[in-house]
């Protein structure tokens, strides 16, 4: 497959010395925080391909977090346009993904699962909606704090 070299011979000269960083660092989670118009998303997809093709991560196992659904769809469709089709990334927003998460957990049929379940909204008959927002927030922390994950052991999950 050719668009797996593509990386491997890219012209980095078109990349700041951080932007190079980001897109070759490979242990732990990364985030990269820059102004508008700085090349962000491109570092990101570069970085994407480069854990797939170069560092062999499975394409199941990256998760693209943004703050909005633009941004998210953006990456998502640069990323595609660049990748082969069974390479499927998640592009999400911090709501939608917890909201995911969430919803997992809502419908589990587990003791585990009774945190979630106190998140019932009597206007959703039981079903959790988008615009429980704080709520989903809140749960999500509480799911996170009763499994005791924080930041030293995240990388665990």
């Amino acid at each position: 497959m050719l668009l797996s070299h593509i990386l491997f011979f890219m012209d980095f000269s078109k990349f700041n010395v951080p932007q190079r960083e980001a897109i070759t660092h490979f242990q732990g989670p990364a985030m990269v925080i820059a102004g508008p118009g700085s090349g962000k998303t491109t570092v990101i997809i570069n970085r994407i391909l480069y854990l797939i093709q170069e560092k062999g991560v499975s394409p199941s196992n990256i998760v693209v977090i943004t703050f909005t659904k633009a941004a998210a769809k953006e990456m998502q469709e640069r990323f595609e346009a660049l990748s082969p089709s069974d390479n499927k990334v998640t592009f999400a927003t911090f709501h939608s993904l917890f909201f995911s998460i969430l919803s997992y957990f809502f419908s589990a049929n587990s003791s585990q699962a009774r945190l979630a379940t106190q998140a019932y909204s009597p206007r959703n008959q039981g079903r959790l909606s988008v615009q429980d927002n704080s709520l989903i927030s809140r749960k999500m922390l509480e799911i996170l704090k009763y499994y005791n994950v924080d930041q030293n052991n995240l990388e665990n999950i």
